[in-house]
């Protein structure tokens, strides 16, 4: 069985949240052209998150754990809604859910002791 690569999934979910931390402008950035970017970005986190929480969760701080648990109920709850407004570039650069996004990104990346940028 392959070794599961721990710094490169940091990395990747450390890359993220801090583009998520960041102005629309540079999250949408992170995302690739051409692409519903802010689904992207949604998905991004989902993908990296299971996987550092899976794989390393039980070295995790409560705090830690929590925070990013946030940030994945932020995105789950805007995708439970009828709101496609939410998933615009606009929304990402302005839309107050995404502000709250930001917020809990950054007490993610304090939590794990990473750098906003």
């Amino acid at each position: 069985m392959d070794e599961v690569n721990r710094e490169w999934i940091s990395s990747e979910l450390r890359s993220l949240l801090q583009a998520l931390a960041s102005t629309g402008e540079v999250a949408l950035a992170y995302a690739s052209e051409g692409s519903c970017r802010p689904d992207e970005l949604a998905l991004a986190y989902d993908n990296f998150v299971h996987a550092f929480v899976g794989n390393f969760g039980a070295g995790l701080s409560a705090r830690q754990r929590s925070s990013l648990l946030r940030v994945h109920e932020l995105f789950r709850a805007m995708s439970d809604t009828d709101q496609p407004e939410l998933w615009t570039d606009d929304a990402v650069r302005w839309h107050p859910r995404w502000s709250e996004v930001r917020v809990a990104v950054k007490d993610a990346l304090d939590a794990l002791s990473w750098t906003a940028g």
